[in-house]
């Protein structure tokens, strides 16, 4: 039976315009950039990523260290929670370089760590039913908050308000503890064997809870009865995430898929077939809708198109690795924790395109009257395959008698690229106005007009 007297007092903005503005930022930002990869998005068989230093970087962490978990502070910073050795490693944006340690107490076995709205790390230590709250600038334990004993604390998450969570496997149970406080304030009960092993937050301000061992979802609001989805029996669901709009994605470990349950839903919209034997551990999903999922197995980092039932792309990360926990940065790059490589790998994720119009080139002479031209652009393809085209007219605004040029396939990169398209024939003497257009998965961007006379 679920208690319901003390639940939740989170309040979780809408970040639906914020994340526009990121994905554009991005785009813009790195539209500069100096080297490029290739993704094939062949939905059978599953294309490989191309792999460079600018596109996968890993970070080596000491032996021994087996990190379970990842996540990513506002700032950039990434935190791992390392099981083997019981600590908490920092890992620098910039230079990719674990900078500084947490010791946590020992045989504490981190299996969960998040990130409050202040900046605190939160940590979930299984072997030890505590949870270390964790100053970021002086990386030292503010407090160590005991749960009841048997707890074995694996996921948790953080609300705006500061509330934490706490996935309680070993009691099916759900904790809350408030900002600052040093004991739990109320706990949860689930059903009794559902092995709850991750949890989220969404921006209703409901809790979404992974049932690991009953294969169920469990969803938990305030003043509203606790609902649960049934996923398809063996799933044994790992790790979980949910859109802003409320559509829940869980990574099921056992049988290698992940399942999609729409917003408000009881049942599961459609299920995503991964690979059977790679037991995904981590699931994350990006501001352009795209759903991230590690294979623990397989060694790889998978992709699934937005609104898509089939994985479109992968990359290795490395032999050995066992990929664990992920995590997302605000800007879409993806933290693997690789639990047996001890290391934590970074890899480019996707975003809008961006375009520069160039100046024309002259094209050969056709007539005493007659000249081709060649449209040019810079063109930054957000790490997804891009088509590129030109709008020309003689009107400024370009708003009629507008043709457009044949179009240039850009591969899926992460550096610049400049494009030279051919026109029909133009009039000698005449002033023409022309833009680029790029397009990708995730939106069409245009660049400046410019203009061109035949001379």
């Amino acid at each position: 039976m679920v208690n319901t007297a003390t639940w939740i007092n989170a309040v979780i903005p809408t970040n639906t315009e914020a994340s526009v503005q990121r994905t554009a930022v991005v785009a813009l930002t790195v539209s500069l950039g100096l080297s490029s990869i290739g993704i094939g998005l062949s939905a059978s068989p599953v294309a490989a990523l191309e792999t460079n230093s600018d596109s996968v970087r890993t970070t080596a962490l000491p032996s021994g260290s087996e990190p379970l978990a990842v996540a990513v502070a506002p700032n950039g910073f990434v935190y791992s929670a390392d099981s083997g050795t019981d600590v908490v490693s920092r890992i620098n944006p910039d230079t990719g370089l674990a900078d500084a340690q947490v010791a946590l107490s020992a045989g504490a076995s981190p299996n969960g760590v998040a990130i409050g709205p202040d900046g605190l790390v939160y940590v979930a230590n299984s072997n030890i039913d505590t949870v270390s709250r964790i100053d970021p600038d002086t990386m030292s334990i503010i407090a160590d908050i005991r749960l009841p004993g048997g707890s074995i604390p694996y996921g948790l998450a953080v609300a705006d308000d500061g509330t934490v969570f706490v996935a309680n496997r070993g009691t099916d149970s759900v904790s809350r503890i408030p900002a600052d406080a040093v004991i739990p304030a109320g706990i949860t009960d689930l059903a009794v064997d559902a092995g709850p092993m991750a949890i989220t937050i969404g921006e209703d301000r409901s809790v979404y809870v992974a049932n690991h061992d009953n294969d169920t979802v469990t969803v938990l609001k305030e003043g509203v009865l606790p609902r649960s989805v049934q996923l398809p029996a063996g799933a044994g669901p790992r790790s979980i995430e949910v859109t802003p709009d409320g559509t829940v994605y869980t990574a099921n470990q056992t049988d290698g898929t992940v399942s999609v349950i729409s917003a408000g839903s009881t049942t599961v919209s459609r299920t995503v077939q991964i690979d059977k034997a790679a037991e995904p551990r981590g699931v994350g999903i990006d501001d352009n809708g795209f759903v991230y999922v590690v294979g623990y197995t397989t060694d790889t980092l998978y992709r699934i198109n937005r609104g898509s039932a089939s994985v479109s792309a992968t990359t290795g990360l490395g032999p050995d690795s066992d990929p664990y926990g992920l995590a997302l940065t605000r800007g879409g790059d993806i933290y693997a924790a690789d639990s047996g490589s001890d290391s934590v790998t970074r890899v480019r994720g996707v975003s809008a395109p961006a375009v520069m119009t160039l100046k024309a080139r002259k094209g050969n002479k056709k007539s005493v009257r007659r000249r081709n031209a060649r449209l040019t652009a810079d063109v930054f393809a957000g790490g997804l395959p891009t088509t590129v085209q030109f709008l020309y007219g003689p009107k400024k605004d370009l708003a009629r008698k507008t043709k457009r040029s044949s179009t240039s396939v850009v591969s899926a990169g992460y550096g610049r690229e400049t494009v030279a398209l051919p026109t029909e024939s133009l009039k000698r003497g005449q002033r023409y106005y022309y833009r680029a257009v790029a397009s990708n998965d995730v939106v069409t961007t245009v660049g400046k007009i410019k203009k061109y006379r035949v001379k």
